[in-house]
């Protein structure tokens, strides 16, 4: 019996020194972070978290346009995957109008200008560790004015003027008003 009592104290004493040994093995120590055995590179990072270099720029459609017309800005984005993606203009009035159309493309309209307006366009697109910037200008003119419109009043015998076929001259003698000034055509 002395045997098997000796036996049990002996495999009791290894018991509590193998959950002793596995509780102060895992509680950490001083360096919480585990280590990766010595044959294994440590992780790469994925694309776009500011382990590259990403660049951006911007392709316009046009970069001269009228009042209210329309530019296409395809953006482009090399190195890294864009987290979000946020366009401002230059000078800030008269606000044109941002729209997205797919992943890289938007568009601007532009808005209506009396004087030819220089807009600098700039996308801030934000990547995970990291933010880029690119710009672009375009020119906006004003609308072309309305032209002028004529009004011709000639008597005919029968109080009717009759225009018949394409491409026809009309010649017309009398007197030409234009706001201030009155010309007589012969």
């Amino acid at each position: 019996m002395n045997f098997k009592n000796s036996l049990f104290n002996l495999l009791k004493t290894l018991l509590i020194l193998g959950v002793a040994a596995f509780v102060i093995g895992c509680s950490g120590g001083k360096n919480d972070k585990p280590s990766l055995p010595p044959n294994l590179p440590p992780p790469s990072q994925p694309p776009g978290n500011g382990g590259e270099n990403p660049t951006v720029s911007i392709n316009a459609s046009a970069t001269e346009v009228r009042s209210e017309e329309t530019v296409y800005l395809t953006l482009l984005i090399h190195g890294g995957v864009p987290t979000d993606v946020r366009w401002r203009q230059s000078p800030s009035t008269p606000l044109g109008q941002f729209q997205r159309v797919s992943s890289n493309m938007w568009t601007w309209k532009a808005p209506k200008v009396y004087d030819r307006t220089n807009f600098t366009l700039t996308v801030t697109v934000t990547f995970l560790t990291t933010s880029r910037e690119a710009s672009t200008t375009v020119t906006v003119s004003p609308p072309q004015p309305n032209p002028p419109s004529i009004q011709i009043v000639y008597p005919w015998e029968d109080g009717r003027v009759n225009v018949v076929g394409d491409n026809v001259i009309l010649t017309v003698k009398g007197y030409v008003y234009s706001r201030s000034i009155a010309m007589l055509i012969k």
